[in-house]
């Protein structure tokens, strides 16, 4: 089976993806910062809280994943560290 990891879950764009992808059967692991969305609630999604900055635990968060949908952002005109881009 395949399984399929989403960045940016908390999104709009993102938990509507995973939600196509859970009801076509691949097994959806949905990477969320901040903010969970109640249309990721599906048995093929598992919710995983997280920031893709945390280079530690990015390793964990992709095993198993045959696909990544980066989808994730750092939406804003500016940040005091430009590396963050």
């Amino acid at each position: 089976m395949q399984k399929a990891l989403v960045t940016g879950a908390g999104g709009y764009l993102a938990s509507r993806l995973a939600r196509i992808l859970a009801e076509d059967g691949v097994q959806v692991r949905a990477l969320f910062r901040s903010k969970n969305n109640p249309d990721l609630e599906h048995p093929n999604i598992e919710l995983v809280q997280g920031d893709l900055t945390d280079l530690a635990k990015l390793p964990g968060i992709v095993k198993g994943c045959s696909h990544v949908f980066h989808t994730a952002a750092f939406a804003s005109n500016w940040a005091k560290d430009p590396r963050v881009f």
